[in-house]
């Protein structure tokens, strides 16, 4: 919340600057016409703020978890817990599901969802034998042996391709998954997860990486469903504003059934259960509830100088880079950590170091993304 502030707050001084000079006082007919004239852009701008802002905190966090100067309540938690790393994978997949439209996973065609699942799934592959190769410690807990996040996404992208091909209500299906998968972790998976149970064969090995499969699927298909409400019903600022307050409403919602459910089914990133899931989603919504206050607060500054399209206005050039090639960018902070890690003993370095290296690191992962933006360059598996 605290970047979203000075975020808007910058948003709103800079574009101030820029148009005061020649923008005209509003009359009140002027603010009703504007409240309700369609918005043309295909594209809005607070759905790209919102999925960069994601990128970037976690590729921030990739790294700077691993410094002394990072506070250790905003690190992992080990099995439950509420904690800033624990909301990072899931608002991944949320997000990204975000900007994904039904039509569009079912049109793709059983070839290229195979392609795309077959490149993540090589992703997963060299990362592992990489860090093996290197031997770089790495936490079994959170996915397993041999499992990563690339596994995950892959087998996301094709249980969903799956579901989706079969179903046609997104939200019901979704909502039906997450259930299952809690009593399923109710009913032994859970303690099959966490329990002291050795790893003998593969299955056993990744248990975590596999058992968390589902539970993300059904978030991916919230975040689907998620597009249909906000962007198949935007097209005013008076409509925007009616879905702000139900996004709020929800979010309140959820975030008050998962302390309530707290009690009987803790929240675990590992678990990726009924809670989590309603969690994630409660701080998603009102992520893309305050994104969009904020764009209208711009729009009504800057709409009499530009008309009614305003997302290349609206968004900066950088969240536009990330936005474009969202997994390359993920996978430049996986590539830039790994090596810091092995030139630096990192939980040595002071706190001006840290800070110094983590600027360079992220100064280096985002012009990478500009250029390959610049020169429309876009690598996507995902």
């Amino acid at each position: 919340m605290f970047v979203v502030t000075i975020i808007t707050i910058c948003l709103i001084f800079l574009t101030k600057s820029k148009f005061c000079c020649s923008t005209p006082s509003l009359s009140s007919s002027d603010l009703k016409q504007i409240w309700n004239t369609p918005i043309c852009d295909t594209r809005r701008s607070f759905v790209t703020c919102c999925r960069s802002i994601v990128n970037t905190m976690t590729v921030i966090s990739i790294l700077g978890v691993d410094f002394c100067i990072f506070p250790r309540k905003y690190a992992k938690t080990e099995t439950f817990g509420f904690s800033l790393m624990d909301v990072g994978v899931g608002f991944f997949v949320f997000s990204n599901a975000a900007v994904t439209k039904t039509e569009k996973i079912v049109r793709g065609g059983v070839k290229k969802t195979i392609l795309s699942c077959f490149a993540l799934f090589m992703l997963g592959l060299s990362r592992y034998f990489s860090l093996q190769e290197i031997n770089y410690q790495t936490n079994i807990a959170e996915y397993g042996t041999h499992w990563n996040f690339f596994f995950t996404l892959g087998t996301i992208k094709l249980l969903s391709f799956i579901i989706l091909k079969i179903f046609n209500c997104t939200f019901c299906t979704s909502i039906f998954l997450s259930f299952t998968h809690q009593f399923l972790l109710y009913i032994g998976l859970q303690e099959y997860v966490i329990g002291d149970r050795g790893r003998e064969n593969w299955i056993d090995a990744n248990r975590e990486g596999l058992v968390s499969i589902l539970g993300y699927t059904s978030l991916y298909l919230i975040g689907i469903s998620t597009n249909k409400f906000v962007l198949e019903t935007s097209s005013t600022l008076a409509r925007d504003l009616k879905i702000i307050i139900k996004l709020v409403f929800t979010s309140a919602v959820l975030f008050t059934t998962t302390l309530y459910f707290n009690n009987f089914f803790p929240v675990s990133r590992r678990l990726v259960g009924l809670t989590y899931i309603s969690w994630v989603t409660s701080l998603a919504l009102l992520h893309v509830s305050v994104a969009m206050v904020v764009e209208i607060i711009v729009i009504l500054i800057i709409t009499p100088v530009k008309g009614n399209k305003f997302y290349s206005f609206l968004t900066p050039i950088l969240f536009e880079s990330i936005n474009y090639n969202g997994l390359i960018f993920f996978l430049l902070a996986n590539l830039h950590t790994g090596l810091v890690n092995i030139f630096f003993d990192t939980l040595k370095i002071q706190t001006i170091e840290s800070l110094l290296i983590l600027v360079i690191y992220m100064g280096l992962n985002c012009g990478i993304i500009c250029f390959l933006y610049y020169r429309k360059i876009q690598l996507k598996f995902w």
